[in-house]
C-alpha cells in the first residue's frame, strides 16, 4: 500500500499554567497508513526505531501472511518492517515487510518493540511463540549476508511461565542490551513467589552464547516477592551508569501503588544482584508508574497513570539520583494533569514512554485520553525564574492511541496502534 501523506498546521492558543498550553504551531504528517482491510502488510504497530542505515524499523503485533497463531484468532502474527524515507519533498516513504512472524509451530508470534544490536541485529519480545511453552519468547532478526537477500529469524528463548516468567513485553516493557551484547529484560508475571498468581514477575538476562551457534543463556536476577518488594514490573528495565538496573512495578510497595526500582550487579563474577527500592508511591492519588526513561545524567523520567478505577490524572515525573552528601534519590513531579471530571477534554492520561531531548531538556509523550482522541504533547522546562513546566499539546485530533517513539531534529515520530498509522510532527 503507498503511504498516505496528510498536512496540516496547527495554531492553538491557551494558557500556560498546570493544565494549560501556549500557542504552537505543528505540522502533522502520516508517513505510513497499514492495510486495514487485508492486514498483509501488518497490523497494530508498536512503535518505530532508528536504523544506522537512516531507515525505521518496526513490527506490527497483529497482520502479515502467517495467519494461524497459537489461539487460532485470523488475523495475522505481526510482520517485522522497514519504512525507508523519501528521496525528495515530493515523494512518499517506502514500506518492505522484512519477516512474517508465526512462520512454524517454535516461531514468535505477537511481537512487541524492537532493541537495536550490533551489525544491523534487532532484538525483541514476543507475547506468543514456541507452542511448546506458554509465557512468550525473545527473538532475534538479522539481516541478510549478501544484498537483496533475505532476513532470518531467531528465537533466542521461551518462557515456560513460572519460575522463569512470563509475558515479556507488557505493557511498556522493553529489552536493554549492555556493550557485551547481554540482554536484560522484565516478566509481567512469572517467578517462584505464592503472592501473586502466576507470580509477581521476574528480571532476566539472556547471555549471548560462547560458541557461534549455541544457545542463549537465561538468568533470573531478580524475582519479586510481592508486598513491599514490588510486584508486576511494567516498565524498564533501563540500563544506567555502572551496569545497574532501573524499572517499575505496577503493583507493591508502601501502598500497593508500584516502585521504582534499582538493580545492582555483583561486585565479584558469580554473585547475586541487590536490588533497592529508590521511590514507593503514595496510597493518594491511585497512580501507579507505567513507563520509565534514563538520561545520560542518570536521572530517570517516567509517567503514571490510572490502574484502579477513579477519575485522577496521571503525571509527569523525574527521580534525581543522590548527590552532595544525600543518600535517597530525590522525587518531582514535573506536571500533573487534570481529572476527567474537572477537564473532561484534555488529555489526563500519559500511555507509552517518553523521549528526552538531551541538548534542551525537552520532553516528548502521548496520552490515550483527551476528548475522545489522544494526544501527543511536549514539556517544556521551567524559563528563568519560573518553577513550574510547560506542557503544548501537538495533536490532539488525528490519534486515538498513539505512542511516541523517537525524535529526529526538530521532528517527532510515533505510532498509533488503533489507527494503524506511522506518523510524524514537525514540533519547531
Amino acid at each position: 500500500m503507498v503511504g498516505a501523506t496528510k498536512l496540516l498546521i496547527l495554531f492553538i492558543a491557551g494558557v500556560i499554567g498546570m493544565y494549560g498550553t501556549e500557542a504552537y504551531a505543528a505540522t502533522f504528517s502520516v508517513i505510513w497508513e497499514f492495510n486495514q482491510t487485508n492486514n498483509v502488510d501488518g497490523s497494530s504497530p508498536n512503535g518505530v526505531t532508528r536504523g544506522a542505515d537512516g531507515a525505521f524499523y518496526g513490527t506490527t503485533s497483529i497482520g502479515g501472511s502467517n495467519t494461524q497463531c497459537l489461539d487460532g484468532a485470523d488475523q495475522g502474527c505481526g510482520v517485522f518492517y522497514s519504512l525507508t524515507p523519501p528521496s525528495s519533498p515530493d515523494t512518499p516513504w517506502t514500506q518492505t515487510v522484512l519477516w512474517n512472524f508465526g512462520a512454524s509451530p517454535v516461531d514468535a508470534f505477537y511481537p512487541g518493540p524492537l532493541t537495536a544490536g550490533s551489525n544491523g541485529v534487532w532484538y525483541g519480545m514476543a507475547d506468543g511463540g514456541n507452542q511448546a511453552f506458554a509465557g512468550g519468547t525473545i527473538f532475534m532478526l538479522a539481516p541478510p549476508a549478501v544484498q537483496g537477500g533475505e532476513w532470518s529469524e531467531n528465537v533466542l528463548y521461551s518462557f515456560g511461565g513460572a519460575p522463569d516468567g512470563a509475558l515479556p513485553q507488557y505493557p511498556n516493557a522493553s529489552l536493554a542490551i549492555d556493550s557485551s551484547g547481554v540482554l536484560y529484560g522484565v516478566t509481567y508475571y512469572g517467578g517462584t513467589s505464592k503472592s501473586c498468581n502466576p507470580g509477581c514477575g521476574t528480571v532476566f538476562s539472556l547471555t549471548p552464547p560462547t560458541v557461534p551457534g549455541g544457545p542463549w543463556t537465561e538468568s533470573i536476577l531478580w524475582d519479586f516477592a510481592g508486598g513491599t518488594d514490588g510486584a508486576y514490573p511494567v516498565a524498564g528495565p533501563v540500563l544506567g551508569p555502572g551496569g545497574v538496573l532501573y524499572g517499575a512495578t505496577l503493583k507493591g510497595g508502601a501502598a500497593d501503588r508500584g516502585n521504582v526500582f534499582a538493580l545492582s550487579p555483583p561486585a565479584t563474577q558469580g554473585g547475586s544482584w541487590t536490588k533497592t527500592v529508590i521511590h514507593s508511591f503514595p496510597k493518594d492519588p491511585k497512580l501507579h508508574p507505567n513507563s520509565l526513561i534514563i538520561a545520560s545524567d542518570g536521572i530517570l523520567y517516567g509517567t503514571t497513570n490510572l490502574s484502579d478505577a477513579g477519575s485522577e490524572g496521571g503525571t509527569v515525573f523525574c527521580l534525581t539520583p543522590p548527590s552532595g552528601g544525600a543518600d535517597k534519590w530525590a522525587y518531582s513531579t514535573l506536571f500533573q494533569f487534570p481529572t476527567e471530571q474537572s477537564h473532561a477534554s484534555i488529555s489526563h492520561q500519559p500511555s507509552g514512554p517518553l523521549v528526552l531531548n538531551e541538548q534542551t531538556g525537552v520532553l516528548f509523550g502521548a496520552t490515550g485520553n483527551g476528548g475522545g482522541l489522544g494526544t501527543v504533547f511536549k514539556l517544556l522546562p521551567p524559563k528563568a525564574g519560573q518553577s513550574s513546566w510547560t506542557k503544548i499539546v501537538l495533536d490532539h485530533t488525528h490519534l486515538f492511541v498513539p505512542t511516541v517513539s523517537l525524535r529526529v531534529a526538530d521532528t517527532v515520530y510515533g505510532t498509533d496502534a488503533s489507527e494503524g498509522l506511522v506518523w510524524s510532527i514537525d514540533s519547531q
